[in-house]
């Protein structure tokens, strides 16, 4: 899989092949520890350090959804505001802690009804954060179109996420 990027964060033009590059970052984690939050940590933290590679996955996204508008929670969402060229594409920040019941904003006035947005994470485990944000997008009369993570842990294979690394296909 790969994603080209070409103006639309910040002038890059490169190519990356964004699947062997997220099994190289597991596999380095895996090596120090086999699970556990400082696996995920340490994953965390590679995936959002590598600048290069969340810009291919942001290009990847656009090409292949075709939508500019993007909305995410938490801190994987500040590190795509500083990337993103903002006159490229819409990004929706929601607060980090969805998935433990953190209450959502009651009015975004850059979010209005029919807008179609791609819901974009880094990981995805138990589907609360996007279910959250699902539900939260349909009260604004908004769409959540696809959903994209780099880092797929959860059990069940869900048709409507599509990641980079679904670790159950491995492991």
């Amino acid at each position: 899989m790969q994603s080209i990027s070409k103006n639309n964060t910040k002038g890059c033009d490169y190519v990356v092949n964004l699947k062997p590059r997220m099994i190289e970052k597991v596999q380095k984690c895996l090596e120090t520890h086999v699970g556990g939050e400082a696996y995920f940590n340490e994953l965390d933290a590679a995936i959002k350090s590598d600048e290069e590679f969340l810009k291919s996955f942001m290009n990847r996204i656009i090409k292949e959804t075709n939508c500019n508008n993007f909305v995410m929670s938490g801190e994987i969402g500040s590190v795509y505001f500083k990337l993103c060229s903002h006159d490229d594409i819409r990004l929706l920040l929601l607060p980090g802690g969805l998935r433990h019941g953190k209450e959502l904003p009651h009015d975004v006035e850059r979010i209005y009804e029919g807008m179609e947005f791609v819901f974009v994470d880094d990981s995805y485990y138990s589907g609360k954060t996007l279910n959250a944000v699902k539900k939260y997008m349909e009260s604004t009369g908004a769409k959540i179109i696809a959903n994209y993570v780099l880092y797929d842990g959860s059990r069940e294979n869900k048709d409507n996420v599509k990641s980079i690394y679904r670790y159950y296909n491995y492991h």
